[in-house]
Order: structure tokens, then sequence, then C-alpha cells
């Protein structure tokens, strides 16, 4: 038997707005409103690109397209035809301007040791694609670095599943040469090569539309007013926690002379993160429990089934962004073990821990918190000065014993329990404690 990786599928139609009215109405009613004002003629081509789990539509910035044979080639590529390289090359040769009619895409960075959400999971009537638009000849903007999947990346299965028996039977079963997962950065290559196999049992597909170029060569004539401002609206509001950053730096800074903190580098970003995630300016992770980003339930089964997962709960982790001001808004959690943040800093020792640097990461958190809320800072109307009243820290490890402020990791399911909402039947029940995303990982909820 030849062992093969079981390739993402993508393709795209050419279109016009009386084509997707009503499938942009269902998904996104204002934006739908204020084109149906317009009524833009069938040369203002929208197009509809359907794409597997896991199929790549941005690489390295580059957006990648299939070519008649269904066959992937960059924007750039002389084998795509002419008029889709001119109609969708706009936004510097990246991702043009565009809406999730389906399901769900992720934007990311891809490092060695990390994959970073750029935003949250652009999910259905999700408009995105608009920064570069709304500013023109800018020459602050780098260029792209980013990867744009169908579904999300950024996901990864809470138990071991690196069995190397019970791996041998996925192969078998579906035929792929995909080594076993030595970490949670190799888990999705391979849930999106098993999803993408004809005998995966839950078919899944993102679905988006995307808009030529002519859409926006007319944004000042004062008839596609409503749409310019509905579009500076979006740029805007998603871009402010961009804008506010060099403050709060400042802020951060700021506190630690006044209060002569002296943190280590490490520990001061893995804080400022945590902050971040509180504050809705970056994600933390969940238990999936439906499959609007990903197959989830397709993983699962497959992983009791075929895999035939002992002990542990299917349990897949996804990204999420936790709202301090949304009622019942659910716990995220992040990990010093599983680093989704931007900014880069050595350990200052290999003889710490994780489970000091968890204290260590507490102490100061509770030290920006405090003063954030008590000091002369002028920010009251503001995310972090909120933290004080409304949202709450826990930290959790396998061995809290000799730590007041660090729980056992035994306390999460009994508090949370999504953790063992599986959307397929299984008698397994334990909870896996010593799991690398669990020994220093940090909750945070609303209080």
């Amino acid at each position: 038997m030849i062992l093969q990786r079981c390739k993402t599928t993508a393709n795209i139609t050419a279109s016009h707005w009386q084509d997707c009215r009503e499938e942009i109405m269902q998904v996104n009613p204002d934006f739908a409103a204020i084109i149906d004002e317009i009524d833009p003629p069938k040369d203002f081509r929208i197009y509809r690109g359907e794409f597997s789990y896991g199929h790549k539509i941005v690489h390295r910035g580059v957006l990648h397209l299939p070519d008649k044979e269904g066959i992937n080639y960059p924007i750039t590529s002389s084998h795509l035809d002419s008029r889709i390289r001119d109609d969708l090359a706009y936004n510097a040769n990246s991702n043009p301007v565009s809406m999730v009619l389906n399901n769900s895409v992720e934007m990311y960075l891809q490092l060695e040791d990390r994959i970073i959400p750029a935003v949250q999971p652009l999910q259905t009537g999700t408009l995105f694609g608009v920064w570069r638009i709304m500013s023109p000849g800018t020459r602050s903007h780098p260029s792209f670095l980013w990867e744009l999947s169908s579904g999300v990346r950024s996901i990864f299965m809470l138990p071991k599943i690196s069995d190397t028996k019970s791996h041998a039977r996925l192969k078998r079963k579906y035929n792929i040469a995909i080594h076993k997962p030595r970490d949670y950065l190799e888990h999705s290559k391979l849930f999106s090569a098993l999803a993408n196999h004809e005998a995966f049992s839950q078919p899944w597909t993102s679905k988006i539309a995307m808009f030529s170029k002519k859409w926006f060569d007319y944004l000042k004539d004062p008839a596609w007013n409503k749409l310019y401002v509905f579009l500076l609206s979006q740029a805007w509001d998603s871009s402010s926690n961009w804008r506010d950053k060099f403050l709060w730096d400042f802020i951060f800074s700021y506190i630690e002379k006044e209060k002569d903190l002296k943190p280590t580098p490490y520990i001061a970003k893995v804080v400022k993160h945590l902050l971040s995630v509180a504050t809705n300016s970056a994600c933390g992770f969940e238990p999936a429990t439906n499959s609007k980003l990903a197959p989830i339930e397709g993983l699962q089964r497959l992983y009791i089934e075929d895999y035939g997962l002992k002990q542990y709960p299917p349990i897949i982790m996804q990204p999420h962004y936790f709202d301090m001001y949304t009622d019942n808004s659910l716990p995220v959690y992040t990990s010093l073990q599983v680093p989704t943040q931007l900014e880069f800093a050595s350990k200052h020792s290999e003889r710490t821990s994780t489970i000091q640097n968890l204290h260590i990461a507490g102490t100061l958190l509770k030290q920006y918190v405090q003063q954030l809320k008590q000091g002369d800072y002028l920010i009251e109307n503001t995310s972090y000065y909120d933290l004080h009243e409304k949202v709450q820290f826990d930290f959790f490890h396998s061995a809290a014993a000799d730590y007041h402020d660090v729980r056992g990791s035994d306390l999460i399911p009994e508090q949370d329990e999504r953790f063992f909402h599986s959307l397929v039947e299984t008698s397994n029940k334990d909870f896996p404690t010593n799991n690398t995303f669990i020994r220093g990982c940090t909750r945070i909820m609303c209080k």
C-alpha cells in the first residue's frame, strides 16, 4: 500500500451581486441593505470560494486559489486566469476584502515554537481585509506574513494522541503518511489530513465571498458614501486594540518605574499577555462544544472509534476571545507551555520550573491589576480599570500543594463542565491533569 497525504480541496466561481444577494443578506443584512441601494452592475464581480478544512487560502501573506483543474497557485501565477488575478490581487497580493458565508476561517502567524491567532476566528457574516483599502498608498504597512486557513489552525487535542500503535491504526485506515504528532503544533496538520479523507464522517467546508477590485474604485463617489462609512467603521473598530497598544505599553512601563518592579522580560510579557486576553485584545482557549470552527464532532468520533482513545474524553481546545462585559461569558484558558503571545523573551533561568514561573507571574499580575485600579492614570473608562472588579485569574498545576496561589489541575473540569461535553458518546471520564497545557494553566473568568 502506498501512503499518501490527504489533500485539501477548493473551488472558486465568479458571480455578481444579484447571484450572492440572498446568501449575504442572511449573514450580514446591514451590509446587504447598503449594497441594494447601490445596485452595482454585473461587472462588479464577487468570487465565491469553498474550501475544505485546513486549506490554506493565504500562505505567507499571498493569496492562493485553484485553477480550473483544482490545483492551487499563488495569485501572482500565470496558471490562474488573468481576470482573476486582476480582480483579486489588489490587496498587496494577499486576501481581498472578503466575507465569511459559512463556518469560519482563521488568520494566524506560524512560527517554529507557536501559532499566534492574529485576530479572533472569522465567523459567518464577518467582513475582513478592509484595513489596506481604507488607507491606499500608505508605506507604513509592512508586507503581510500571516496565513489564512479554512477553519481554525490553532486547535489541538488536550489528551495525548501520540501512541504509536493507535496512530498506526489511523495511518492504515486513512492511508496517510503523517507521523504521530510530537507536540500541539502538529495536531492541526494531522487533523486536516484526516478530515479531508473520503472516509471521514463529517464533511466540512468554509465558504467566503471575495470582492473584486472594482468594488473599491468608487468609494469616494457620493452614491457609494454609505459603503465607505460602513467599511471605515469596520476598519476603525477592528483596529482599536492596536491603536491603543502604545499607551498601555507606556502605562505598564510607568507602573514598573513607580513601584520599582523589576520583572524578567519573560515574566513581564507573560503577564501583559494575560491582561490582553482578559481585555479582549488577545485570544485564550476553550473546550470546543460545536463544529463552527472545525469538524470537531468528526474528529472526536475518529479518535474514540478509530484511534481508540482510552481513559480521557476527546477534548479539543479552540481559540476564543473573552469578554468581561458579556452576560454569562465563559472562561478562557492560557498556558505557559503553549505560548501564543506576539512578543518574545527568553526565560530568565532554565532552572526555574513552570510552577515557579506561574507563581511569579501571578504575583506580578496582582500588582499590575491593583495599581491599575488605584493609580492616577486617568483610565477610569477602560477595560483595564475594570479588571479589578470584573475579572478573576486562577492558576493551575498538577503539583500545586506547595503554592497557596496555585490550584490543583483536577479542579478545572469540576468548575467547567465543557471539558466533558463531547459531541460523541464516550465512557472516558478522566481528566488529563498532567497534560502539557494544563501544567501551567491560567483561567480567566468573570467574577
